[in-house]
């Protein structure tokens, strides 16, 4: 139950903080440009930083500690990062915070995946709770947001990260030792794969249009006139109908294959990104919550098999970290380019992003679906997560 309810915390801290931030940095004066140049420097900071903890974990075969540090960490910056409205020291703090959060889901993931063995099929049903909780915090904190100020959110993110940091004591302390060199050796060895370069490719260019979803289909719902309170109910929304992807995903992927779920998560991207481009009243933003099963779901599961597939054992977290950083560099480019393009263009941002999706579909194509295991993943044999 300990990954689980990991899942569950992190994304109940994601439901009722990080997707509120950008509402609130719009109430106290921050233009879209600043916004985007917010989410682009964290993701910077994640890009460098995710494959370094991944590295730090194969290296020294240390789990528990990691995570306890980095939640620590994340707790003292969030109240730094409540007291003050500077543009400044908001993007310093910004850079800080990502750099411990980036372990978070890095670490969650390749512990995951360590742990399930062959079986990576069954992430979904680990990733799951995570969901969950992103509903039970973006709906409901979203309509206590709504009544009493969006300044709540950050007790809120503290009380999540202090039971994330008290459940991680129950993870083991150390993973099974690999032989792990460098860093460098590692994803150099990794990106010399045909599938892993384009893969990272694509999902690069797919992470621009979808961190335009993540980051400013808040503020742009705002803008046109709607509540936080319905804010939460999209993002509810989105996270409800994950549940049963996620559930049934171990099935799906060993029906259908990683990558033909990955193609379908695009296309499903795409989808939404052409229905927000054409949104001119709020609550329409329901209707492409509502294919954040087909979207988000099969992306999340598939995307994290196939990584697993193509990747030896020890190299899952290094491959988890590049994996991660991968998302935060398209979340980086999105940031610069999309909160300017919001503040020139408003809602055609999205008819921009659907073109990336295209292209990102484009590169997937050229991946293979028959790659190999090494001996060593062969040999694995599953855990049971509880």
């Amino acid at each position: 139950m300990v990954v689980k309810a990991l899942y569950f915390l992190y994304f109940a801290a994601i439901g009722g903080f990080s997707y509120y931030l950008f509402i609130y940095y719009n109430q106290i004066g921050l233009s879209s440009t600043q916004i985007g140049i917010l989410s682009s420097v964290g993701p910077l900071m994640g890009m460098l930083a995710g494959p370094l903890w991944g590295w730090v974990s194969d290296r020294f075969s240390i789990t528990r500690p990691l995570f306890i540090f980095a939640a620590a960490a994340v707790m003292g910056l969030a109240y730094l990062l409540s007291a003050t409205v500077l543009f400044s020291r908001i993007m310093f703090l910004t850079i800080l915070m990502s750099f411990f959060t980036s372990p978070l889901m890095t670490l969650l993931d390749s512990t995951t995946l360590v742990m399930l063995g062959k079986r990576s099929d069954l992430y979904g049903q680990q990733r799951l709770w995570g969901s969950a909780g992103f509903i039970l915090t973006s709906y409901f904190f979203g309509q206590f947001l709504q009544a009493h100020g969006m300044r709540w959110i950050f007790p809120g993110y503290i009380t999540i990260m202090g039971l994330y940091l008290l459940i991680s004591f129950g993870l083991p302390l150390q993973r099974p030792k690999a032989a792990v060199s460098s860093i460098n050796k590692g994803i150099f060895q990794l990106l010399k794969q045909r599938s892993w370069a384009l893969f990272s490719a694509s999902m690069f260019v797919m992470a621009i249009g979808m961190n335009s979803i993540i980051v400013f289909l808040a503020v742009y719902m705002v803008r046109l006139g709607g509540s936080p309170g319905l804010v939460g109910t999209v993002g509810a929304l989105g996270a409800l109908v994950e549940i049963p992807f996620m559930y049934a995903g171990s099935w799906l992927i060993r029906r259908f294959g990683s990558r033909t779920l990955l193609f379908i998560g695009y296309i499903g991207y795409f989808l939404r990104l052409v229905v927000y481009s054409v949104m001119r009243v709020p609550g329409w933003a329901l209707f492409g919550a509502a294919t954040n099963g087909i979207s988000y779901s099969f992306m999340q599961t598939s995307s994290v098999a196939f990584v697993a597939e193509i990747t030896p054992a020890h190299w899952k977290g290094t491959a988890m970290g590049l994996y991660n950083a991968t998302f935060s560099l398209g979340g980086m480019i999105n940031g610069v380019v999309n909160g300017a393009l919001l503040d020139a263009i408003g809602g055609g941002m999205y008819a921009v992003n659907a073109g990336f999706l295209l292209v990102a579909t484009l590169l997937l194509s050229f991946t293979s679906s028959k790659v190999g295991r090494s001996s060593s993943d062969l040999m694995e044999k599953p855990v049971i997560v509880g």
